[in-house]
């Protein structure tokens, strides 16, 4: 007897459009990903960006709500996306959408890494992003 479990996929692959820019501290880091698909779909976008300065390195936070301080101005296609709370050195955004994807639909997104009151950012910070999509808006 065989037995085995496969699991059921869009097979959907992002790819960016151009290589990031500079980080420039106060300004929008603007990126924009395609997406490759062979049929389209209904889903939502995902973004996590994780802080990598240093081997253990965690956002700046806002004592009383403790939502990232340094991290903010999350747009995706026009859309607003609420800060989260890190999750230590991860920013696990929600998931935005839903959005119709097609074969070459493509997704801007745009964040600000920002001075903050006291919450400076110092010149040599380090961000890693991870985004992808799914057909729910379970990450």
């Amino acid at each position: 007897m065989v037995s085995y479990t496969r699991t059921a996929s869009h097979n959907a692959t992002l790819a960016l459009t151009s290589p990031p820019g500079p980080l420039v501290i106060n300004a929008q880091d603007i990126s924009t990903v395609k997406v490759t698909t062979q049929t389209a779909f209904t889903g939502y976008f995902h973004i996590w960006i994780f802080n990598v300065t240093a081997p253990i390195s965690f956002w700046a936070t806002n004592p009383t709500t403790g939502f990232i301080t340094n991290l903010s101005a999350m747009n995706v296609n026009g859309t607003g996306v609420t800060t989260p709370s890190p999750d230590g050195p991860n920013a696990e955004f929600p998931p935005v959408g839903p959005f119709l994807f097609k074969n070459g639909s493509t997704i801007n997104y745009s964040f600000c890494l920002c001075d903050n009151g006291s919450q400076q950012v110092f010149d040599g910070t380090q961000y890693r992003v991870q985004v992808w999509v799914t057909d729910t808006p379970v990450a």
